[in-house]
């Protein structure tokens, strides 16, 4: 069964919403997220702070799109690793560095959106979207790789969680290697959950 066609209205609100968020990305890329005003992401959008505020009611409604948009991506790029891995391994190392590649190419954005989804995390306002590594376990699973001391899910969570530490230890550390760690990362988690 295909989906309805958009109405021209519903076209019309999905790229407008699309057009704020690349402004606000572009802001973003330069300059910390929580110093961008409202009026500055509507300039760079080129519209009026109203047309704004019809479409997200507070920056944190932005925010809050744009960061289920990255872990959408985050997910994808997960996919993307084990659809084009012949083992385990290599499903693992792929995802955590295609993840590491995309965080570093824009620091400034990725470590907003990063700390925007912690802290909404701590005020009980989970994102809509949530990362899994599923796909990977999958190829674990498929291989026959996977140690049978923890269930699926419970892994799925160790290999999620350790993403989110080591991406939020390096958005607050300057100095912090996210390509190095994330290599770690999947080292171990590879040490822990293949079978031995």
């Amino acid at each position: 069964m295909s989906a309805e066609p958009l109405s021209r209205r519903e076209k019309n609100r999905l790229n407008m919403r699309g057009r704020i968020k690349k402004a606000a990305t572009l802001l973003f890329v330069d300059q910390p997220i929580e110093a961008t005003s409202v009026a500055e992401i509507a300039n760079a959008a080129d519209i009026a702070e109203k047309t704004f505020y019809n479409h997200y009611p507070t920056k944190r409604d932005l925010l809050s799109d744009m960061s289920d948009e990255m872990i959408r991506l985050c997910n994808r790029l997960v996919e993307d690793a084990a659809n084009n891995a012949s083992d385990f391994d290599t499903a693992v190392n792929r995802a955590y560095q295609s993840l590491a590649d995309e965080m570093t190419a824009y620091p400034a954005l990725a470590k907003g959106l990063v700390n925007f989804v912690m802290n909404q995390s701590t005020h009980d306002q989970l994102p809509a979207e949530t990362m899994t590594f599923m796909p990977v376990l999958e190829v674990g699973r498929k291989h026959q790789s996977l140690s049978d001391q923890f269930d699926i899910e419970f892994l799925d969570r160790m290999l999620t969680g350790t993403h989110y530490n080591v991406t939020l230890h390096w958005t607050n550390n300057p100095n912090d290697n996210l390509q190095q760690q994330m290599e770690h990362a999947a080292a171990f988690l590879l040490q822990s959950a293949k079978k031995r």
